[in-house]
């Protein structure tokens, strides 16, 4: 049946660029999606600084499940594991969004991340703290697809493929300016204080920019 199904499917018509001057245009599209496109700014925004903040502890579990005496050669298997339910949770994304809305799902996720990071920040360190680490990463998994489907729905295929990657780079971007700050506050104070400011201080970035785009989500298609 596979073989059937693959023999009759076509791709569809590709959108061929018509133009030559490369840079011009990802500088075009840049200021399109960033400046002059107010929903798809704060959907990338958004969505890059919940990346970010992920990423951040995603960045503090290895040594977490050190100092919670978890053995070193357990190390991979628990995040290969932990990687695989975010994978399944990724392809459930899009039934979600059948019976959700954009704006709650998002919100749910960015409770659950802000919510996971505090309590593994402030609760006693134990072998139990891996629940939170895989909370935020079922959280981001659902993210990824829910942000590239917000965007696809906003854009059409002359600048789909840039502007995926511009929410790319920007999460990037995000991430390596966070970085210094997240390693500077583990140096400052204990690794659980140093999760729990980071979920503090992440969490309050985020709740302001969902406050502030509060009307962008009713422009953006179903």
């Amino acid at each position: 049946a596979s073989v059937a199904t693959a023999v009759w499917l076509r791709e569809p018509k590709r959108h061929v660029l018509e133009t030559t001057l490369y840079l011009r245009f990802m500088v075009r599209v840049t200021q399109y999606a960033l400046i002059s496109h107010p929903p798809l700014r704060s959907v990338i925004l958004l969505g890059s600084l919940l990346s970010a903040l992920c990423y951040g502890f995603f960045w503090f579990s290895q040594p977490y499940q050190m100092d919670a005496g978890i053995p070193v050669g357990w190390f991979g298997v628990i995040h290969a594991g932990i990687v695989g339910s975010g994978a399944i949770a990724s392809l459930l994304t899009h039934r979600i969004e059948r019976w959700m809305s954009d704006r709650l799902f998002f919100a749910l996720l960015m409770a659950v991340v802000i919510a996971a990071g505090l309590a593994w920040g402030l609760l006693p360190m134990s072998v139990t703290g891996l629940v939170w680490i895989w909370s935020i990463r079922i959280a981001w998994s659902f993210k990824s697809p829910l942000t590239k489907d917000l965007i696809n729905r906003m854009t059409d295929g002359s600048v789909r493929a840039t502007t995926l990657s511009l929410n790319a780079l920007t999460f990037r971007l995000l991430f390596v300016l966070s970085t210094p700050v997240i390693a500077w506050l583990n140096g400052l104070v204990s690794l659980s204080h140093a999760i729990a400011w980071t979920a503090g201080g992440g969490g309050m970035v985020l709740l302001l920019l969902f406050a502030i785009m509060h009307r962008s989500w009713e422009e953006i298609p179903e």
